[in-house]
């Protein structure tokens, strides 16, 4: 007993020992785990790995990712991390959780909803099956990356891309680095400058080497330098200007780094500074010999220097004039205007150009005077410089000039035709006053467009353009033109004007307005034409009327001397009773068949004559009746005809179709006839021996809208198609009724509304008649 309660009491002490230490280690691995600076999750596999369940989280995980434990906690990593697959770490917690190999997950950005930045992860498996995930916020260190590798890229396209030679040289005066602006300075690649035995002293030219060299050596010992100028030997041996600048380097400790230069090639500038010396050597030759008087003036108009010309004219030597005034050469008013000119002008700050008098040899001549104010770099005026020459002879010659001048544009601007003036490529030079009125535009609207897009509304010259013409052949051209933008007819006259050379420098185009005499022409043409129409018809006319009329009257005649037999036959028969017994039988005859048969054929005849007549009379009132063109509406128009002839189309059992038509221009009652024609022939031409069908349309073609009335009548054989718009002309004269007018007044109608009219036709199929009107 003893024994065995000894033993369980030694266990059970046992058992707490190790109870307690377990519980310290626990609290140890807990304060621990709590406050490790870098974050840990523990997750447990779920679904063999399909997911993993958050089981801890210590402090520093939701520091860093800004999420209480409590949150995560029992959570899936894929519903509180939704960007974990897409960041990769996702298919590391499988591996590792399958293999249960340790894994380090390489620095990326973690991104998603809530938050953002980047992450270092170390993955590995517990004994107890979970996995454990410890990570760095490392954003604050990859951005401070980032602006390294920014500032260090931007140094380097700074330093690269950089106009002058950069060099860095070591406090040994090794050379350390240089940018690529070396082989645009020296001709030599970096590569060959690095391994530069002897640089710098091999690329600085002979003369110059002694004086750069202590400079180098000035530069090592820490010193600055200022732009100095040196020539420099390019590897393809040619010298060339540079001018260097050098500031010593150090660390942040204060430690010698060596030092920069700067070099940058002035060779231009010092072939400026060259070409200025010998230009000062030029202007101080040429203000020696030019034959301009030339001055310079202080601010109180006190003189400081002349050249000899204008000395010379003064009498006196050009150090004479130093310290002397206009008073002391001129008249007191000719030199107090000089005096207030020079005020004004140095007071506004600009320069100015005068011509004025100036005394010379006694005499007063013209001068044409330039003055400027003279400033110094800080822009006040100092004083004012001038330059005159003598315009005596000029002015003279002007005045000459401007003489013939004026003559020449009185001439120019009286003249009651256009007139241009045209250079060689069609600019207009000038304008008078007729063809600038006939534009109704200003002058300065005309010069300079060219003559064919201002008057033809083109881009191109117009063909047998007359000034072409003259440029080819040197000699005068005349031609007949229409100015659209004037809707005129000119007939212009194109002459060639030479220069010194004998090349022709211009042309001079003449347009007179010649309008009114084509109209007159045309209308002349237009009458002539008509005459002949006339003729022909009134000989078409006389034909009928001689030949048509005479039938009837032929008939009237014939049947009147037989109504006269007839009537003395009765006259006699009821003279004599026996007589008239015997003729009984006859004169029944005579009474009721050849009387009423004789007066039918005379009313015939005479009701032919009538209809015929009355043909004639509308015919000729056709031409005198007045017109009204205005815009019209076709679709109304044909409408209003359809619903007139409605009974003659049911009668006939014909289908109407009528599509959507333009507008034209016309007299409306006229044209109403012209198409009420055209649809009673239709009608009345139909083939019995099938279903009649009209169709009418339209289209718009060259300014003119076309119309058709189609039908699928009898046709027209092609021998009758040139007559049958001649007077009293008749297709069918024994079946159909009518006078033979109906397509005579259409065409008259449509030559008075300058149109046309045609057809197409084929017997048996039907025929198609054309009408052409202006479009609106």
């Amino acid at each position: 007993m003893g024994k065995k309660g000894g033993k369980a009491k030694g266990n059970s002490d046992t058992r707490k020992q190790a109870e307690r230490q377990l519980k310290a280690s626990e609290a140890r691995y807990r304060e621990l785990f709590n406050n490790m600076s870098s974050g840990v999750a523990v997750y447990q596999a779920k679904k063999d790995g399909e997911d993993f369940v958050f089981t801890d989280f210590n402090r520093a995980a939701e520091r860093i990712d800004k999420i209480k434990k409590e949150e995560v906690i029992g959570k899936s990593v894929l519903e509180m991390f939704p960007g974990v697959k897409e960041f990769g770490l996702f298919e590391v917690f499988q591996r590792v959780w399958k293999t249960g190999k340790s894994e380090r997950f390489p620095v990326s950005q973690y991104q998603d909803e809530r938050i953002v930045g980047w992450r270092d992860n170390y993955v590995y498996k517990l004994p107890s099956g979970e996995i454990v995930a410890i990570y760095d916020d490392v954003t604050e260190r990859k951005q401070a990356e980032l602006a390294v590798r920014m500032s260090e890229q931007c140094f380097r396209a700074i330093a690269d891309y950089t106009y002058f030679w950069e060099i860095w040289v070591s406090p040994r005066g090794r050379l350390l680095w240089t940018n690529p602006a070396v082989h645009r300075v020296t001709g030599y690649s970096i590569k060959e400058l690095m391994t530069m035995s002897d640089f710098p002293m091999s690329l600085i030219y002979e003369e110059d080497r002694d004086r750069m060299s202590r400079a180098f050596k000035s530069a090592l010992r820490g010193s600055t330098g200022r732009e100095v100028q040196f020539r420099l030997r390019r590897k393809d041996g040619t010298v060339i200007w540079a001018e260097v600048s050098w500031q010593p380097i150090y660390n942040e400790r204060g430690i010698s780094q060596g030092h920069r230069a700067s070099v940058r090639e002035i060779t231009a500038r010092k072939h400026a500074e060259e070409a200025l010396q010998e230009s000062e050597y030029k202007y101080r030759t040429l203000l020696k010999n030019i034959p301009q008087k030339i001055f310079y003036k202080d601010l109180n108009s006190a003189y400081v220097l002349c050249n000899e010309s204008y000395a010379e004219d003064l009498k006196i030597k050009p150090g004479e004039i130093k310290g002397k005034t206009d008073y002391d050469f001129y008249p007191e008013e000719l030199a107090g205007k000089y005096r207030a000119d020079d005020k004004r002008i140095m007071q506004s700050g600009k320069a100015e150009e005068i011509e004025e008098g100036y005394i010379k040899a006694g005499q007063r001549v013209t001068v044409h005077t330039f003055k400027a104010p003279v400033k110094d770099e800080k822009g006040n005026t100092i004083g004012i410089f001038g330059v005159f020459w003598d315009i005596t002879e000029r002015k003279q010659m002007e005045d000459a000039l401007r003489a013939a001048r004026d003559d020449w544009e009185n001439i120019f601007e009286s003249i009651s035709d256009g007139v241009l003036i045209l250079d060689r490529e069609h600019h207009i030079i000038d304008a008078n006053r007729a063809t600038i009125g006939a534009l109704q535009r200003s002058k300065d609207e005309i010069i300079g467009r060219y003559c064919y897009e201002l008057f033809h509304c083109s881009d191109h010259p117009p063909e047998q353009c007359p000034h072409e013409k003259v440029l080819a052949s040197s000699h005068p051209e005349t031609a007949e033109m229409e100015i659209e933008i004037l809707d005129r007819v000119h007939l212009v006259t194109v002459a060639p004007v030479f220069d010194k050379e004998g090349n022709i420098a211009k042309t001079i185009h003449i347009a007179r307005d010649i309008t009114e005499r084509k109209r007159a022409e045309e209308t002349r043409d237009m009458l002539n034409k008509e005459l002949e129409a006339k003729n022909e018809e009134l000989e078409s006319i006389l034909y009928v009327a001689s030949h048509d009329l005479r039938a009837p009257l032929v008939n009237i005649q014939g049947f009147s001397h037989e109504l006269s037999r007839i009537c003395e036959l009765i006259h006699s028969a009821f003279a004599d009773r026996g007589i008239a017994a015997k003729m009984g039988e006859k004169l029944n005859v005579l009474w009721n068949k050849d009387i009423p048969e004789a007066l039918g054929y005379i009313l015939s005849s005479t009701s032919k004559m009538d209809s015929l007549l009355s043909g004639l009379l509308r015919l000729s009132r056709l031409g005198q009746a007045a017109m009204k063109v205005e815009r019209l509406d076709m679709n109304s128009m044909l409408a209003d005809i359809t619903r007139s002839m409605e009974y003659q189309m049911k009668k006939a059992a014909v289908s109407l179709e009528i599509e959507p038509l333009h507008p034209c221009l016309g007299d409306a009652a006229q044209i109403n006839q012209v198409f009420s024609n055209l649809l009673d022939n239709a009608i009345k031409y139909l083939d019995d021996s099938r279903p009649g069908r009209i169709h009418i349309y339209s289209k718009v073609e060259d300014g003119e809208s076309i119309y058709c009335v189609e039908d699928n009548g009898v046709g027209i054989a092609a021998e009758h198609q040139d007559k049958i718009f001649e007077i009293f002309h008749q297709l069918e004269p024994d079946r159909k009724k009518g006078e033979g007018l109906g397509l005579t007044i259409v065409r008259r109608i449509l030559d008075r509304h300058n149109g046309r009219i045609w057809l197409e036709s084929e017997c048996g199929k039907g025929s198609k008649f054309f009408v052409s009107l202006p479009s609106v």
